[in-house]
């Protein structure tokens, strides 16, 4: 390979290099994909339950969410599975938007935390709950294709703990506040 040959790919390669960096700074504002917020449970009837839980102690719960983990979640979670509220200019390329909004759609319907705690999904939150933790710990959010444009869109060790304390802390009391209310399951 001549020299001229090895300059041109060379700046051909720091050009794609800069393109990409890029495309990962800058976002831009993105419209909520089915990410209609939705009022909560309990807030009409504090004394009815919701799933079998009274509502005062899922309203704690939900403040408790508020506190410790939500800003976490935001940053690293609700791209995809909240109110989408940033998109990276890339989203915007006509192939890749139509993926990224299919991708985003799919994330949501498994797992939509749009509205805090509990969560929007058709599962009962428990296993909303159950399903947090597991991620969490076997590391399997976000996908290994969102991290590849996302470099610092894991979780650390430290934001990881805190998430699965609130998770196991909260699934057990409302578990044992579940097992000895006689309530039936479902809001009243």
């Amino acid at each position: 390979m001549n020299p001229r040959s090895k300059s041109a790919l060379v700046n051909g390669f720091c050009i794609l290099v800069a393109l990409v960096a890029v495309l990962r700074l800058v976002t831009v504002p993105a419209e909520s994909v089915e990410g209609a917020v939705r009022e909560h449970p309990c807030v009409q009837n504090l004394k009815a339950s919701f799933q079998g839980v009274p509502c005062s102690a899922v309203l704690a719960a939900s403040e408790s969410y508020d506190r410790s983990i939500r800003r976490t979640l935001q940053a690293k979670c609700y791209d995809c599975h909240g109110v989408v509220s940033r998109m990276p200019l890339y989203a915007k390329v006509p192939p890749v938007k139509g993926l990224v909004a299919k991708d985003v759609r799919r994330a949501k319907k498994e797992f939509n935390m749009s509205a805090g705690f509990p969560f929007m999904g058709k599962k009962d939150f428990l296993e909303d709950l159950h399903e947090l933790e597991e991620v969490v710990e076997e590391g399997e959010m976000p996908p290994i294709e969102y991290k590849l444009m996302h470099w610092q869109s894991g979780l650390t060790a430290s934001e990881r703990g805190k998430i699965l304390a609130w998770a196991k802390n909260t699934s057990n009391a409302l578990k044992a506040l579940r097992q000895a209310s006689p309530s039936s399951s479902g809001a009243q």
